[in-house]
Order: C-alpha cells, then sequence, then structure tokens
C-alpha cells in the first residue's frame, strides 16, 4: 500500500492506495466553500485514473462550521458512485445530530457511520 500526505488550507490528508483508496482527512476549523471544493477536485482526480473504489475517514474532533455550500460538497462526494463507505469519527453528540439530518439526503445511508475513536473507524472500513 502506498501512501500520500497533502494539505488542504489546514486539513491535513493520507491517501492510502490499496485495495481500495482512502481518503482520510483530519479536518482542522472552519470549512469553507473552497476548502471543501479543492477536496471535491482531488478526490474526482483520483478516481479519474483509478478504477478503485475510495472511503473516507474523516476526523471531526478539530473541525469548525461548515458553509451550506461546504455541506453540499461533502454530500457530493460521499454520493459518488465509486463512493464505498464513509467513516466519521471524533464528533460531539450535538454535531453528530446536525450531521445526521444532513446526511439523511444522501442516497445509501448504510455506508456512513459515526464512531467515537480513529481505531473502530479504521475497523469498520476494513470489514
Amino acid at each position: 500500500m502506498s501512501t500520500e500526505v497533502r494539505y488542504v488550507d489546514n486539513n491535513k490528508i493520507i491517501i492510502h492506495d490499496g485495495h481500495f483508496i482512502v481518503y482520510h482527512v483530519t479536518t482542522i476549523g472552519e470549512q469553507t466553500d473552497e476548502i471543501a471544493y479543492t477536496h471535491y477536485r482531488m478526490v474526482t482526480e483520483l478516481l479519474q485514473n483509478s478504477d478503485k473504489k475510495i472511503q473516507f475517514l474523516i476526523d471531526l474532533n478539530q473541525c469548525g462550521k461548515n458553509s451550506p455550500k461546504a455541506r453540499d460538497t461533502w454530500r457530493a462526494l460521499s454520493n459518488l458512485d465509486q463512493t464505498d463507505k464513509v467513516a466519521i469519527f471524533g464528533i460531539h453528540p450535538v454535531a453528530k445530530m446536525l450531521a445526521s439530518f444532513v446526511m439523511g439526503k444522501l442516497k445509501r445511508m448504510n455506508k456512513y457511520h459515526f464512531f467515537l475513536t480513529e481505531e473502530e473507524a479504521w475497523d469498520w472500513l476494513n470489514n
């Protein structure tokens, strides 16, 4: 498996390229339209040259507010045909409730789960 580290503003992205592409994001601070669009562009470029599915591992421990357009962009990424699973961890219970409301508009809810720890999220992605 190859690993590559990238940054989008304060967000750290680790791309694990194995059986699946795992897009591991540590979100830090406010998530603007521009930041979300940069993620969208990076993911679609990764998928454009691959026949693999993608899994998202998203750390929200240090995440700030998301703009409405940013939420739409995250939803669009989650709804890509190539998206296999989305594991989200480190989310405050109130934020989880709000995120669940946003994610309620997703096509395949069984592909999305919230976890308390990164280890639990990795375990779910690997099974």
